[in-house]
């Protein structure tokens, strides 16, 4: 047997049991190694700082406070809306915090498997912890931008109630359907190489089709033409825009710019289960070639 044989079979020796044991039970059976994975990433993202995981907490807090006090007189204005700086702060930042959720976990498992080659090579253990790496270290991370803006409105108000509490969910939401996509781009990225390059610029073009740092009535507002009407009709079929859409009614209290949709609340029920579900099931096709292309 040739040895580069040998050592696929070794290699997937794990995953080939997936018909035998559901994939979620064998991710538990090495749950020591998706543990170890994230408290690793978690101290490199700061390795040799002085204040070490103490960042999770700062950069949250600095970020929000930056749009409260720079972004939110700038833009409350320039955007649409016509409202007030807290509103437009309180739009802002509950939008973007889920937007960031979903692009660090894309982003992240679009290259895990490529940045893992060695790993993979040498350890049989199912390939899905590493892209559960990236969204633990997510959740982590964004759990604590959620807990700090709850905490600024507590203080500087207005605060919109109990039913915040409901965005920690939502942050969950949004994670798996992250998974999802992570998961089918990152078999892709591995026979096609350009597919991360890609995945980065399309990012950064469907932020502008979720209103997070404009208001919606700035496309339906008066004067709006029909492609901007079309465009809206458009960006209802983008699932991110009921994620953010959510967040935003969960903290605003502007019933013109953020309100209750029982069509996006399905969606974010909904599209996490059908997303993951074409993930795990694109990935569990493709990934006995892995070792043949990484």
């Amino acid at each position: 047997m040739a040895p580069g044989a040998s050592k696929s079979k070794r290699v997937f020796s794990a995953s080939s049991r997936a018909g035998a044991a559901p994939l979620w039970a064998e991710v538990w059976a090495n749950r020591s190694i998706l543990w170890l994975l994230t408290r690793r990433e978690l101290k490199a993202r700061y390795a040799g700082s002085m204040l070490g995981v103490t960042w999770n907490v700062i950069h949250p807090i600095v970020m929000i406070m930056i749009y409260i006090l720079i972004l939110g007189p700038i833009m409350k204005n320039k955007i649409g809306g016509g409202v007030g700086t807290g509103v437009y702060v309180v739009h802002l930042c509950a939008g973007i915090i889920p937007w960031l959720v979903f692009q660090e976990i894309v982003t992240r498992c679009a290259a895990t498997i490529l940045e893992n080659a060695g790993f993979i090579k040498k350890v049989a253990f199912p390939e899905v912890i590493l892209h559960l790496t990236a969204v633990l270290n997510s959740l982590f991370v964004h759990a604590i931008s959620y807990t700090a803006f709850i905490l600024i409105l507590l203080v500087v108000g207005p605060f919109p109630g109990a039913r915040v509490l409901a965005c920690f969910g939502i942050l969950a939401a949004i994670a798996v359907f992250a998974l999802g996509v992570g998961l089918v781009i990152s078999v892709l990225n591995i026979y096609f190489r350009d597919v991360g390059q890609l995945v980065s610029i399309g990012l950064q073009v469907l932020f502008w089709f979720v209103p997070i740092v404009y208001f919606p009535s700035l496309l339906t507002g008066p004067g709006a033409g029909s492609f901007a009407h079309f465009l809206v009709r458009l960006m209802e079929w983008n699932p991110l825009l009921h994620f953010v859409r959510m967040s935003q009614w969960l903290f605003g209290d502007n019933p013109q710019e953020a309100w209750f949709s029982w069509s996006s609340l399905g969606v974010v029920v909904l599209a996490p289960v059908a997303a993951l579900w074409l993930g795990l099931k694109v990935f569990n096709h493709f990934k006995r070639d892995v070792l043949d292309n990484i």
